[in-house]
């Protein structure tokens, strides 16, 4: 009996240490380091990292379609390498359930010539209308496993470019992420 409480302890701990640690991350980013650089590059390294470019995951294909000749764009790869990852891994995960009819599509492409937008849409059961403004609330998260940290970071990181991140129901069901960063990167410029 003293076993099992003292291994529930050590979990509970355990889970408390992760969550700290997403809160220090979420508290202080790295600064930002943006350097010119093509924004589709960083979509395939992220998207690398699932290694499922045309392939089946565990919650169905992931399809990358890439803009040609889209200006360049000053950002931090690092940083939005882990946006795209983030957005990616929650796209999978919303379509887990739905086998080989499941499909997650990263796009980039130029806005109006002034922003570069990379866009990350699934065919899950989308997020509820009602929940739709939570979903960038530090804390929130409709995952039984989520720290609600993640796209709380993810905003963060995009706003600091002078970008936006906005989430809208996809064209086909489901949900869409895009991306919009500025073409003229300053930092100091809010969208």
């Amino acid at each position: 009996m003293l076993k099992e409480g003292t291994d529930a302890i050590v979990r509970e701990v355990g889970a408390m240490r992760h969550l700290v640690d997403e809160f220090s991350q979420f508290a202080r980013l790295p600064a930002l380091k943006p350097i010119p650089g093509d924004i589709n590059k960083a979509v395939q390294e992220a998207v690398a990292l699932f290694r499922v470019v045309g392939e089946q995951t565990e919650g169905g294909k992931v399809e990358v379609l890439l803009a040609a000749n889209l200006p360049q764009v000053s950002f931090d790869g690092e940083q939005i390498r882990r946006v795209i990852i983030n957005l990616l891994d929650n796209a999978i995960w919303a379509v887990r359930d739905l086998g080989e009819n499941g499909l997650v599509t990263v796009a980039t492409r130029i806005v109006d010539d002034t922003m570069v937008a990379v866009s990350v849409t699934d065919n899950g059961s989308g997020i509820p209308a009602n929940l739709m403004d939570r979903i960038f609330d530090p804390y929130f998260s409709t995952r039984e496993d989520g720290t609600g940290l993640g796209l709380a970071i993810a905003k963060r990181i995009v706003e600091e470019h002078g970008g936006k991140l906005d989430c809208s129901p996809g064209p086909e069901g489901g949900t869409m992420f895009t991306i919009r960063i500025p073409v003229d990167m300053d930092p100091m410029r809010r969208i």
